[in-house]
């Protein structure tokens, strides 16, 4: 016994020496590593070190070392597919065949195979609301253009986002893969490899080219890594736009230049097409130069709230020069359009001053009922007269509704409901940056989740990260 004591000391010796300048080492790294996550949360940022929006984020966050060691933590897990057993693959597709929480409509919205054949053009609006629609400030139209295509198409306006930490592109997922983003991080980096049963490539089996537009760096929010696995056949982003330097305006490229180019690409593409594109000018902090500026907010200039009309203001008009230069070309006989807001971009801390400019108090559950909805709009030469839906509705009901319009299959994986047959009898809104988790419902009673709505968002998580694999049984 003894002799094995000492040959352990001896033996370790070595070994210890070996060991110091190693542990300094990864002392040392963990020091460096804290050094930025310790300086942004004194900055009253830490909220934003685990947000990953583009590939890079976290290189600025955490420095070359911990970005690779989140990067390679993610990978790992993304490629972990999680096998679902017979019970939960049978609980997945009863909940899928089933229409809880909806009741029939007497006779649709519209005639299902109305849009059959056409050109969709899928516009996100960034961080559009509700309340600005039709409204004014100082004696000017906030939003002009969708006013227009209100005032001569159908409109939801109790239409909710669901977001969570992917922000803008959660409403992606939700838009077009009726899916409920993760509980924790972004759907787009955790899971960009899934096999998504999408809208595009339900158009794409009909013979639509798909495409998506971004005035913004291919990575951001991963989209160029989404993509093609949502089934878009291309993807144009910044570097597909000419003078970009010329035309930069906030986080990327002026909307301004974005549309008036995406006329360009849209007139190559084979028709018909499926076109996603997404606006940045609208995008928080709102602060459009003086001289691009193109409305007057009056008592409301140089705050939040009028930063924000502003900023809306500006998307919408070019977006009404963009509609404006497709109608010129004879391209909107064959084209719907339909626009949808992401997020909310106007919060709580605004509230006072939007009851100052709204002229009234506005209570809590107003604020969540009234002023957290996102407009979706449809416009087409075949919408005859205008038509305004009050029912509560959600962005994850906008892809099974659209494939009823345009004559397509059922999707076996939506999570949302057809709201061209039916009425949603509740819509539940995520925990996110631009939102909380609550439920509204018909009678636009703000109440909390019920063992249902946590069932649903369950069943989605258990879709993604399965890889879909229900469908094989």
């Amino acid at each position: 016994m003894l002799y094995e004591k000492r040959n352990t000391s001896y033996a370790s010796a070595p070994v210890n020496r070996r060991l110091k300048p190693f542990a300094a080492v990864v002392v040392l790294a963990v020091l460096f590593l804290s050094l930025k996550p310790i300086s942004m949360q004194v900055n009253g940022k830490g909220h934003l070190l685990l947000k990953k929006y583009t590939s890079d984020s976290h290189l600025s966050n955490y420095g070359v070392i911990g970005h690779q060691a989140i990067d390679w933590i993610e990978f790992l897990t993304s490629q972990q597919v999680l096998e679902l057993s017979a019970d939960e693959k049978e609980e997945i597709n009863e909940l899928l065949a089933s229409e809880d929480r909806a009741v029939p409509r007497e006779d649709p919205l519209l005639m299902p195979g109305l849009f059959e054949g056409k050109n969709l053009l899928m516009i996100q609006f960034e961080s559009l609301q509700q309340f600005v629609i039709g409204q004014e400030v100082n004696g000017q139209e906030i939003t002009p253009t969708l006013n227009r295509l209100v005032e001569s198409g159908l409109s939801f306006e109790n239409y909710y986002p669901q977001t969570a930490e992917g922000n803008s592109s959660d409403a992606e997922l939700l838009v077009f893969n009726s899916l409920y983003p993760l509980k924790e991080g972004s759907t787009f980096f955790r899971y960009p490899m899934v096999d998504y049963p999408s809208l595009a490539k339900d158009f794409k089996e009909e013979g639509y080219t798909t495409t998506a537009f971004h005035g913004d760096e291919g990575t951001f929010w991963n989209r160029d890594a989404v993509y093609p696995s949502m089934g878009f056949d291309r993807y144009y982003d910044i570097d597909d736009y000419e003078d970009v330097e010329e035309h930069a305006l906030g986080m990327g490229l002026s909307d301004e230049a974005f549309f008036e180019q995406t006329v360009n690409h849209l007139q190559e593409l084979p028709k018909p097409y499926v076109a996603s594109l997404i606006t940045l000018t609208s995008h928080t902090p709102f602060l459009i130069p003086e001289d691009e500026k193109l409305i007057n907010t009056g008592e409301t200039k140089h705050t939040s709230l009028g930063n924000y009309f502003e900023s809306i203001h500006y998307t919408d008009h070019y977006l009404g020069e963009f509609l404006k230069k497709l109608e010129e070309e004879g391209q909107m006989e064959d084209t719907v359009v339909v626009v949808y807001g992401d997020h909310n971009g106007v919060f709580k801390e605004t509230k006072s001053e939007v009851e100052q400019w709204n002229g009234r108090a506005i209570t809590e559950e107003q604020w969540r009922t009234d002023f957290t909805s996102v407009p979706f709009i449809v416009s087409s030469t075949d919408l005859k007269k205008p038509l305004h839906v009050t029912d509560v509705a959600g962005q994850i009901d906008t892809a099974p509704t659209l494939r009823d319009w345009f004559g397509l299959p059922d999707e076996t994986t939506a999570l949302g409901h057809n709201i061209n047959r039916f009425m949603n009898e509740d819509v539940f809104l995520l925990r996110g940056d631009y939102g909380e988790r609550i439920v509204i419902g018909q009678d636009r009673k703000v109440t909390d989740y019920q063992p249902g709505h946590f069932e649903t968002l369950e069943v989605s998580e258990r879709l993604i990260k399965s890889n879909f694999n229900h469908l094989s049984e």
